[in-house]
């Protein structure tokens, strides 16, 4: 984090104390842009013991990080941080997380990661609707290398691990949603199961949060994969991206699968 981030905290430390009083537990999902991470995020934010749904934008390569996620998640949730987890999602190979950070007894790692012709598709689709820094993702070119290269990260991290993280196919969250939602509430050491069903939240479908279609409003897990048109993605760079995802599901062997779904064909 540094000492610039470590200042950072300091004044929120001041102002709300409670929020980092206290043994607490972190759930970090790694994941991708374009991955329902918004979705299952949301379902994992409103269980009881859980607290945060949305991205908090930063890494994870200090215990001090996790003061600053307190304070973030507290801010998204109104000054609140109820349960005995606190939630965030990765999606950025520039937001690291070490391996030292993911095998803390503390410490809860699940992968998430969808495979690569939808998740282009969406990338595109969400490209074509900024301006900014965003809207370079609606070159399909673009969209492929920022896939290949978040997945290769995740892979390195995964087989750098000693502890056993969950992967979860994006998939599996949407079509196999029951058997996901029952290996994550097992894995985490649930009291009671977790909902296909979520509440909405301060920052639910803003831009900067997570999915900001009126799909993350509905309040609950869609079961219908949404219908896109594959872009036309240069063939070596899709190559790339399809090898990235088997070289994920080969570091998963050593970990646990949530619930697998076959490939697309």
């Amino acid at each position: 984090m540094g000492i610039v981030g470590a200042l950072t905290t300091i004044p929120a430390l001041a102002r709300g104390p409670g929020v980092f009083l206290g043994s607490r537990e972190y759930v970090l999902v790694l994941s991708h842009m374009r991955s329902f991470s918004s979705m299952l995020c949301h379902v994992l934010g409103s269980h009881e013991e859980i607290a945060g749904y949305a991205e908090m934008h930063q890494g994870y390569e200090g215990p001090i990080d996790f003061l600053r996620m307190r304070a973030r998640v507290s801010r998204s949730l109104d000054g609140r941080l109820d349960g005995r987890l606190v939630l965030d999602k990765v999606l950025h190979p520039r937001h690291v997380v070490t391996a030292q950070i993911a095998d803390r007894q503390d410490v809860h790692t699940i992968f998430l990661v969808r495979e690569p012709p939808a998740t282009i598709a969406s990338l595109v689709s969400m490209g074509a609707k900024f301006d900014d820094t965003m809207a370079r993702y609606a070159d399909p070119a673009v969209a492929a290398e920022y896939y290949a290269r978040r997945i290769a990260s995740l892979v390195e991290l995964a087989r750098a691990m000693q502890s056993q993280a969950l992967f979860v196919t994006a998939e599996s969250v949407v079509a196999d949603t029951d058997a996901a939602l029952a290996a994550i509430t097992a894995y985490l050491g649930l009291g009671r199961p977790l909902e296909p069903t979520y509440k909405t939240f301060k920052h639910t479908g803003k831009s900067g949060f997570g999915d900001f279609s009126d799909r993350i409003k509905s309040g609950r897990i869609d079961r219908q994969a949404e219908p896109r048109a594959v872009p036309d993605v240069p063939p070596p760079l899709l190559e790339a991206a399809w090898a990235a995802h088997e070289e994920w599901l080969a570091a998963g062997e050593r970990h646990r699968f949530a619930s697998r779904m076959p490939a697309a064909p």
